[in-house]
Parts: C-alpha cells; structure tokens; sequence
C-alpha cells in the first residue's frame, strides 16, 4: 500500500512499536514513501515514572521504539505520555462527552465499560494520536531527537529527549485539551 500510494499514507502507531520497526527493516524505502507516522510513544515529563513500565508503549519493545524514534520520515510526530495523561476523566465524566446514542457508541462502551468501572477513569492516550494526523495544531510539538534506553534493564524503554532544529523527531509538548475533546466528541457522535 505504501510503495502504490507515496507520500499518501500516515501510519498510526499504538501499543509497542514492534510492528512499524519490523515494517522500516524489512521494507527502508517505506520510511521515504510515507507522508508522516503519528505514534503514542514516549515520556519526557519533569517527574521521574514509578516504573519503567509506565512507558508502556517504549518499555514493551525499546529496540523498536528506538528504530522508530530514529527513523527520518518526512513527519515523525510522538504522542507522548506526559500530554496524553492530561486528557484522563472521570468514569462519570465519560458519559457526558461520549453518549451511547449511536452503534459505534454502543459499541464503544460495551467495549470500554469494563475498563471505566475497574479503574473509574479513562485516559485518551491513543485517540490524542489519531486526532493529531487529522488535526495537527492540537498539540504543540517540539523538534529534536530521542534516545531510547536498551541497555539497562531497570531503565528500559526510557526515553530522552534533546531538542534540536535539524531533529527528526517532534514531540508533543502542549494539548489544547477543549479543542481535543470538542473533536473527538464531535467526530464520535457523527
């Protein structure tokens, strides 16, 4: 699909980056062919994470985090966990915004209701990635390049940022969370 539609396709990337990283080996023309990758991944926050596993997405599998993070694709954008945990309401607040007045909300929360109820929030992790390709001003982005941690097993799949003009990267730095939830709301019961 990449190779018939060049410079078309903008991948989105949730969950570890296994599949995307096996994808830039197996086929490097891919990363000149694409328009742009959107990833949720990635923590630079202030504060130290509790465990390196909160960086879930990198701590899964940091050797393909760290192929993606140094990929040169004409837009290489990371969703990153420090903005995206910004956008976590409440369980209660989840049926204000989302109402279940249409099969692809019913479906939504027959999927999520048990998730709401076990935790009592929800945090928009990967739809901030989606929204972002669609609407890229949501977030404020910061251009550099990130290092991956894949040697030590207690830091593994942290990530370092250094801002840098000529960087590959941009990560996300700032959300307009209204805006956000005014899309996302808007697009959901469309």
């Amino acid at each position: 699909m990449i190779r018939s539609n060049p410079h078309e396709i903008v991948l989105l990337g949730i969950g570890n980056m296994t599949n995307i990283a096996t994808l830039f080996n197996i086929y490097p023309d891919a990363l000149s062919l694409l328009k742009g990758l959107y990833a949720m991944n990635g923590y630079f926050g202030k504060e130290n994470l509790p465990e390196a596993c909160y960086n879930w997405n990198s701590w899964a599998d940091p050797h393909a985090s760290q192929i993606v993070f140094a990929a040169q694709i004409a837009i290489n954008r990371a969703i990153t966990l420090e903005i995206t945990d910004q956008l976590t309401i409440e369980a209660a607040r989840a049926g204000e915004l989302f109402v279940a007045n249409s099969a692809l909300m019913k479906s939504v929360f027959d999927f999520g209701n048990s998730w709401l109820e076990s935790s009592n929030k929800l945090t928009l992790h990967d739809p901030l990635a989606a929204v972002s390709i669609f609407h890229p001003d949501v977030c404020e982005f910061e251009k550099g390049f990130v290092r991956v941690e894949t040697q030590e097993e207690s830091l593994m799949g942290a990530t370092s940022f250094r801002a840098d003009p000529n960087g590959n990267v941009e990560i996300s730095r700032e959300v307009d969370k209204k805006r956000f939830y005014e899309i996302l709301s808007g697009t959901l019961q469309s």
